[in-house]
């Protein structure tokens, strides 16, 4: 069986592998409500990306969004989803995302120790590959 003649969307042999499903097995199936993170901008429970030339603050717009979510605060005047949040930096190094995070505590008017859903992740003096095939190594 190919994955083309699997109509359930399943991986072939139960593996954990990338999902065919032929548009007709949608058929009288409710059509799932969309869930946001921030209404009408940002998706939930999905991949997000940020874009722009560099040195116009997307980073900054990031770290804001993953503070706002663990606070539970509003983001660009926006409701957002509360939840924990990782911020992953490939740029920043930890003294700077001090100094952000701090700027974020004051903007808020809350404590840092408020942000423990915030986890924060840099490698800016490191490796940044986030994943590499095995070539049968």
């Amino acid at each position: 069986m190919t994955a083309l003649d699997n109509q359930s969307g399943e991986p072939p042999g139960g593996s954990k592998g990338i999902r065919v499903r032929h548009a007709n097995t949608f058929e009288g199936v409710p059509v799932p409500p969309r869930v946001w993170h921030v209404p009408g901008l940002v998706p939930g429970d999905n991949v997000t990306l940020i874009s722009g030339d560099g040195g116009l603050g997307k980073s900054k717009l990031a770290l804001q969004l993953c503070a706002a979510t663990a606070l539970g605060a509003p983001w660009l005047r926006r409701t957002i989803r509360q939840g924990k949040a990782l911020y992953f930096s490939a740029e920043d190094d930890e003294k700077e995302l001090h100094r952000r995070i701090d700027e974020m505590s004051v903007f808020y008017g809350r404590p840092i120790s408020d942000l423990p859903g915030l986890a924060l992740c840099t490698v800016e003096d490191g490796d940044t590959v986030l994943a590499a095939t095995d070539h049968g190594g």
